[in-house]
């Protein structure tokens, strides 16, 4: 018999986008399934039915009704907890699957290893094959705006976007859940260099396909949670020495995306501030959670780090993001890396 696969379905204030996934279920798996969906949406809220709609058109899905908006991470760990799988597939709301979709998936990883699919824009290009990372904790959407890959073998890559993530239910809880106080964007990379560090594998299997209605728009509320999140992820991944070693190269970054953020209007240049703010006012806790993840440690930073490389991701014309200057970035933050690993 084959083994149960749980899919955690985070959604908030969500149902045209459910309404769109849950049907395209059940010819991602010839296995069985078991879906859960975590509703951070309150019901009380005015024009939210997703609760009373779920359990009146599909009863078979498991409902786990928050009161408040726990944040992506939370959420998805009590999803996890929740689970009765073998394996659990963490899947955004705003995707779709492909036929086969998930049993791809399963024949791509084994215990262990963690797996991203291709995941796919509506109109075929690619959207992400993993996710890249730049020596100065940029995390990027590999591939992003490409064509569909012909190679389908499944290969190793930096971090995996949160869209779908497909694991074993022992070792999602091995690695530990999402650290809540990320709350939104950019969990995804802490938890995955979380992952390699404690030893487990990260891959994308091309063969598997999820389309992801991504949308690459950053307002401002936005712009504070991957700056915020980014420092987070740096801060709790690395060790001191590594991240005095490194300083220049984050420095350098910082600054990057602070005149970026400003070019963009003030209230972006106050949001990257505000980030900056909100991690060294919390120094000392993010001190002592760095000390605790790093009590786990299997894998040394030198050779995390060998996957940090790539380019920030391009616009849908192909430029990269900041034009001639980003280019400019790009190259000094990667021969100032090289300088100093």
């Amino acid at each position: 018999m084959s083994e149960l696969v749980s899919v955690v379905i985070v959604a908030y204030h969500q149902r045209a986008d459910l309404e769109r996934l849950l049907p395209t279920m059940p010819a991602a798996s010839t296995g069985p399934l078991e879906i859960l969906v975590v509703d951070n949406g309150s019901p009380s809220d005015p024009g939210d039915d997703t609760r009373a709609w779920l359990q009146a058109s599909h009863p078979a899905v498991r409902v786990l009704g928050m009161d408040a908006n726990l944040g992506y991470g939370a959420a998805n760990n009590l999803g996890v907890l929740e689970a009765r799988g073998e394996w659990v597939l963490v899947l955004n709301p705003d995707t779709e699957l492909t036929s086969g979709a998930i049993d791809q998936l399963l024949a791509g990883v084994k215990p262990g290893t963690f797996a991203n699919p291709c995941l796919l824009l509506p109109d075929g290009r690619v959207n992400a094959l993993g996710l890249s990372i730049s020596p100065g904790g940029v995390a990027t959407c590999q591939g992003l705006y490409e064509r569909a890959p012909r190679d389908l073998s499944p290969r190793p890559v930096a971090a995996l976007s949160g869209a779908a993530i497909l694991g074993r239910r022992q070792d999602w809880l091995a690695v530990g859940g999402f650290v809540p106080e990320f709350f939104l964007y950019g969990e995804d990379v802490e938890w995955s260099q979380r992952a390699r560090i404690r030893g487990f594998e990260l891959l994308c299997v091309p063969a598997a396909r999820v389309v992801h209605r991504y949308r690459a728009e950053i307002p401002p509320q936005k712009w504070f949670c991957l700056a915020k999140n980014r420092r987070l992820m740096v801060e709790l991944v690395l060790e001191p020495s590594t991240r005095r070693r490194l300083r220049p190269v984050w420095v350098l970054t910082s600054v990057a995306l602070l005149v970026y953020a400003a070019r963009r209007g003030p209230r972006y240049l106050a949001a990257d501030l505000a980030a900056a703010l909100w991690v060294w006012r919390r120094r000392h806790w993010v001190a002592r959670l760095a000390a605790r993840m790093a009590a786990h440690r299997r894998l040394a930073d030198r050779d995390l780090l060998e996957r940090w490389v790539g380019r920030v991701s391009a616009q849908p014309d192909g430029r990269p993001v900041g034009g001639t200057p980003g280019r400019w970035y790009e190259a000094a933050v990667q021969r100032l890396a090289d300088r100093l690993s």
